[in-house]
């Protein structure tokens, strides 16, 4: 198994500022929840932004066909402790303390259900934005679709980044140079790029792993990102 380059995982900020913002509702103020209106959230011009050279409307959307992205709160904490310890993630520590610091320094942590069976699947973050529009997702999916439903969650969660903040960059940590592991597909991979390597960062199963900082752009997202949700969602 090739892990993913984690985060010490410790309530979630709420999201209640950026979703007024948006003119979205939100429910349980204790961690950020969405709940998503009715419709594809486009404006009737929104199709037309390719042409004008403007940038999209985005929507951030929380399901695909295939799975669904429901937000997670103290009461989620076991739940996403297990899809963790499934995976073998390095330096989790007890459950006791996972549960009493579970999302700290995100803006948004959701568990991920497989439609059909309503089993969680995974589990899926997104950290806070910085000053300069950058920040952090993370994707830790279990089971024998985990490959299937990369891509989904994947698109799903840098959408929600892009939606909901200011955001320039999306950084993905992971210990694999293979961007195709991401679950873009040909037509989209591009739109994921490189930008470092860390020589030996992280200890996991007996032995020291590179880094590779993964990126994707807004600029990149506006079209790539759009087209791929237009397929998925």
């Amino acid at each position: 198994m090739t892990p993913i380059a984690g985060r010490a995982y410790g309530p979630v900020i709420p999201l209640a500022q950026a979703m007024r913002r948006r003119g979205l509702p939100h429910c349980r103020p204790h961690f950020p929840a969405v709940r998503i209106p009715e419709g594809r959230g486009r404006t009737p011009a929104d199709g037309d932004h390719r042409e004008r050279g403007e940038c999209p409307m985005f929507f951030p959307h929380t399901e695909t066909r295939r799975v669904a992205l429901r937000p997670a709160g103290a009461d989620d904490a076991a739940a996403a402790y297990e899809v963790l310890l499934r995976l073998g993630t390095a330096g989790l520590p007890v459950l006791d303390v996972f549960t009493q610091t579970f999302g700290e320094g995100l803006a948004a942590c959701f568990l991920v259900r497989d439609k059909d069976t309503d089993e969680v699947v995974g589990l899926s973050t997104v950290s806070a934005v910085n000053p300069a529009g950058h920040l952090r997702i993370e994707v830790h999916l279990t089971g024998d679709t985990a490959g299937e439903i990369s891509g989904d969650v994947h698109a799903l969660t840098a959408n929600f980044a892009f939606s909901m903040w200011r955001t320039r960059k999306v950084y993905i940590h992971r210990t694999s140079p293979d961007t195709r592991a991401i679950g873009f597909g040909d037509a989209h991979e591009a739109m994921v790029r490189t930008e470092a390597i860390l020589p030996e960062h992280t200890y996991f199963h007996g032995r020291l792993w590179d880094v590779h900082v993964l990126a994707i752009h807004r600029e990149d997202w506006n079209t790539h990102g759009v087209a791929l949700l237009e397929k998925i969602v």
